[in-house]
């Protein structure tokens, strides 16, 4: 037979064109592999059909079938409490104009002020006053870190730092207090002398008192001691202090008695909101004067 091109048929047994179904069977191909294969989950040798039951394998780990996405979990590649390796993990946080309250047990956004600078706290630790308790501004000016207190003095970049600190008393964690009120009243009647008249709905909080009183000072009779107290309206507080005044009052020469500034540390806080804070002199001096100078604030 001569060589040259052949008319091929196909297939061999009909006309061109025309096929017939055919399949192979589970697992005669090597390659694909058979249905039943083992999921293959690592870089290794398997069949198509290993491999792709192995990523549905893998998807089935992380997808969320309620919210119809891939969850991913990310954390640190050292443990708690062992050397520090790798590179730090970026983080971000948000603005809120005002400040979140959550529930227990909530995830709540790291927080930051206008300015993109941390903010730390979300109000003091006992809850008395409510919103940003301060804001840390981190590389603001000359990669100096700054702590400002949000609420009094804003989020600019020249304000110092300010701190709110607590201490402990016998039964609870309370805030330092720090006087900004001085009252003083010159005393000469026995009883009680107003010294102190909070503003309306408020309650004195005495921290410190002096008690000065001229040589001149002078009682009926003489020679007794005189003691100075304070009361909150009617109800000794528990503070005095005692002077003997002598039979002869002193008008020739200087002198007085000072008791120096008495510091009642967190203070006497008055019962009841209107209490008058009073002197009280044990009797009525002749001559002379009691002056009382006392420091604290309203609350």
């Amino acid at each position: 037979m001569a060589q040259g091109i052949r008319d091929l048929e196909y297939p061999p047994d009909g006309q061109p064109g025309e096929g017939a179904a055919s399949s192979i069977a589970d697992g005669a191909d090597v390659t694909q592999g058979a249905v039943a294969d083992a999921a293959v989950t690592t870089n290794t040798t398997g069949t198509i059909s290993g491999k792709l039951r192995g990523l549905v394998a893998i998807f089935a780990d992380v997808w969320d079938s309620t919210l119809h996405l891939l969850g991913v979990k990310s954390q640190g590649n050292v443990a708690s409490g062992v050397a520090d390796s790798g590179n730090p993990v970026k983080v971000g946080s948000v603005y809120n104009s005002t400040a979140p309250s959550p529930s227990t047990g909530q995830r709540v956004d790291l927080q930051s002020n206008s300015r993109g600078s941390i903010r730390v706290g979300g109000g003091d630790p006992l809850g008395v006053s409510a919103g940003f308790a301060m804001t840390m501004g981190i590389n603001d000016i000359n990669g100096q870190t700054r702590v400002v207190d949000a609420g009094s003095v804003g989020d600019g970049p020249n304000y110092p730092m300010a701190v709110m600190m607590y201490g402990r008393n016998s039964t609870q964690t309370v805030r330092r207090r720090i006087a900004d009120t001085l009252k003083t009243v010159s005393a000469t009647a026995s009883g009680n002398t107003a010294i102190w008249t909070p503003g309306a709905s408020k309650k004195f909080r005495l921290m410190r008192f002096k008690v000065l009183i001229p040589a001149n000072a002078a009682i009926s009779g003489g020679g007794v001691v005189l003691t100075v107290k304070f009361q909150d309206a009617t109800t000794d507080i528990g503070v005095s202090v005692d002077v003997f005044i002598p039979t002869t009052a002193v008008t020739t020469a200087m002198g007085a008695f000072s008791s120096g500034w008495i510091d009642l540390d967190h203070g006497a806080l008055s019962a009841a909101a209107n209490n008058v804070l009073n002197v009280n002199l044990s009797a009525t001096l002749t001559t002379g004067n009691v002056r009382v100078i006392v420091a604290g604030m309203e609350e």
